[in-house]
Formats: structure tokens, C-alpha cells, sequence
């Protein structure tokens, strides 16, 4: 999952000029990686330790969203 979650952002970060500075891989990388954290942070919260990646899997809209489309924190 990280290198598909990885992949999606590179091209977000060639528009933005703030993230130029970090370079597109590290950004997306970082982008990534926070998505899928976030994905298990929230399917470990409902499902505790017999969670698995499917599990992990149907949170991507909601840590997707949460992360990213929340405008309070693109600010």
C-alpha cells in the first residue's frame, strides 16, 4: 500500500512551489506514509488486534479525507 499511496502524491507535489523544496520523492513518500498510518491507526480503533489488511484497506477514503481534505489543515 505505501508505494501506491506514494505514487498518487508525486504529481500533487510538482504543483505546489512550497513543496518544491523537499524534492517530489520525499514528499510523496512522507504523503505516504502518513496515509497509511493513518489507515491502520483507524481500522486498529474498530477492529483491535484481530485487524487486517482489508480492514486497513476500506479506511483509505476516510484517512484520505481527514488528512488531506480537511481545509483547516491544508492551511
Amino acid at each position: 500500500m505505501p508505494t501506491c499511496s506514494c505514487i498518487t502524491f508525486v504529481p500533487l507535489v510538482f504543483c505546489s512551489q512550497e513543496l518544491k523544496t523537499f524534492g517530489p520523492t520525499l514528499c510523496a513518500a512522507y504523503a505516504g506514509c502518513l496515509l497509511t498510518r493513518e489507515c491502520n491507526r483507524l481500522a486498529f480503533k474498530i477492529h483491535q488486534r484481530s485487524m487486517t489488511t482489508t480492514d486497513m484497506l476500506l479506511m483509505i477514503p476516510q484517512a484520505f479525507q481527514s488528512l488531506f481534505e480537511d481545509e483547516k489543515k491544508l492551511r
